[in-house]
């Protein structure tokens, strides 16, 4: 307890305390993370989406959301989660296996999924990852003991045998175009992926513009004298045009030739001349 001449003991040595409120935080923090749609709030619920920021939603809460932003009612605070998301095809459904260990009446903070492979509550504590392909969702030691052990740039996923990309479990930093997406990584690794996505997006929509331009100018007409029968057609446009010309003129119509004739005045008429 101290007081040998090296040490002095605290009131933290002495008396136990309670665990503060912070520690109490940051666990419901995680807590929701895990159970709850990042959207709605709503207990997480069949069919459950991801997207390729790691993040865990209903499918039915995302979908509200694009229809309110759609409408410019979405709040800043569901901007700030999910305004990457442009529609459906921007998240993924995932396969949630149920956590084995049964909830007891009295704890709070159960999570009520595991890992398939480990059997471990996924809970925050260790990585979980989502296989894009195929959308199931395992602990990331579990997949690197099955599938990371081969230098093979794909791998069988080993809960339900799809195909993936096994190299992004050696790539860093995490990409978000990658197959194996982590579920609620750190802020840091997520607001780099954030910015991954928008360079993506504004990439894509110059890409756009590009092809629609060379779509608008493959529609103009334009001659190409290496095409076959452009002889041809020039040889016969040169002799529509010199048979315009040496035509010869197109007999006059009676209203037009009345424009031109003289009429005999009553001087001539007097005098027997009529005029021709």
């Amino acid at each position: 307890m101290g007081n040998d001449g090296g040490s002095i003991a605290k009131r933290d040595d002495l008396v136990r305390t309670k665990p503060s409120t912070e520690t109490a935080d940051q666990d419901e923090v995680r807590h929701s993370l895990w159970t709850q749609c990042r959207l709605s709030k709503a207990p997480l619920a069949r069919p459950v989406m991801a997207d390729r920021l790691g993040q865990l939603y209903n499918k039915d809460g995302v979908i509200e959301y694009l229809l309110r932003r759609a409408r410019h009612e979405a709040t800043d605070a569901e901007n700030k989660v999910a305004g990457h998301l442009r529609g459906l095809k921007d998240v993924r459904e995932v396969a949630l296996t149920p956590n084995p260990v049964r909830r007891d009446a009295d704890d709070k903070l159960y999570y009520p999924y595991a890992c398939p492979l480990t059997q471990r509550a996924l809970n925050g504590k260790f990585r979980a990852v989502c296989l894009w392909p195929c959308g199931c969702v395992l602990s990331e030691s579990g997949l690197r003991e099955t599938a990371a052990r081969t230098d093979e740039p794909t791998a069988a996923c080993p809960v339900c045998s799809a195909s993936f990309r096994a190299a992004a479990l050696r790539e860093a930093p995490v990409s978000a175009e990658s197959d194996v997406v982590y579920l609620n990584p750190p802020a840091r690794e997520q607001d780099a992926l954030r910015e991954q996505l928008a360079a993506r997006r504004t990439k894509r929509k110059k890409t756009d513009a590009g092809a629609d331009a060379k779509r608008v100018r493959a529609r103009l007409p334009t001659l190409n004298d290496a095409a076959p029968g452009a002889y041809a057609a020039s040889e016969v446009r040169r002799a529509q045009a010199n048979a315009a010309l040496n035509a010869p003129p197109a007999p006059e119509s009676e209203a037009v030739a009345s424009l031109y004739r003289k009429t005999p005045s009553k001087r001539d008429v007097w005098l027997g001349r009529q005029a021709s």
